[in-house]
Order: C-alpha cells, then structure tokens, then sequence
C-alpha cells in the first residue's frame, strides 16, 4: 500500500497470490423493451427492429443521452427517485435500461431473428 499526503492511497495488492483489480463501474445502455424484442425474434424481424433500434438512438440525441443521465445520478444520488424517474423516461421512447452487456447480448439474437 502506498500512502501520501497528495496522492491519496494506493492499494498495490490485496493477497499475494492474486493481482489487486480496479473496480469497473457498470456501463448502462438502452434496448428496446422486452415484448418488442419477443415479437421481433418471433416474426423472424429481428434486423428490422436492429435498424429502428440504431435510427433512434441516432437521431435522437436526448433518447441516447439517457444511460449516461441514468449512471451518473445513479451513483451520486442512488434510490428508488432515480431509478423510477430515468427508467420511465426509457419507456416513454420503447426502451429499457440495461447493462451493456445485456443490450450487446440481445443485438446478437436480434441478427439470427431473421426470415433469411
């Protein structure tokens, strides 16, 4: 550990045997809701509801601005306010708030939903 009056402190190692990790924060994104998702992959219009997806967040700056509203007054003022307030406004668009793994993973069966 290291300690300093202007650096702060610096944790180097926590156990020998294992190499200390930063935390990451979580990285938030939007997809469209699940009951979209569902009729998509059911009709085989899943590429479809891929370009929809991107056009809105594209030509909607203030839609696309939402995960980023939603992680910072998640970490400075957590609760449920925050939570009801930013998940809402993701609804009033068709969209969720998830992780970003989450929106990757449905991206990819999105691609395989198609009638080709």
């Amino acid at each position: 550990m290291e300690d300093g009056n202007w650096n702060g402190t610096v944790l180097l190692a926590w156990n020998e045997d294992k190499a200390f990790e930063h935390h990451q924060p979580t990285r938030w994104a939007l997809q469209p809701q699940r009951h979209l998702i569902d009729a998509a992959i059911m009709a085989n219009n899943g590429p479809f509801l891929l370009l929809k997806w991107d056009a809105v967040l594209k030509d909607k700056p203030t839609v696309a601005a939402i995960p980023g509203k939603y992680s910072y007054d998640r970490y400075v003022q957590p609760g449920g306010k925050v939570e009801g307030h930013w998940r809402a406004e993701a609804a009033k668009h068709h969209f969720d708030i998830v992780t970003e793994e989450t929106a990757q993973e449905t991206r990819r069966h999105l691609e395989k939903a198609s009638t080709r």
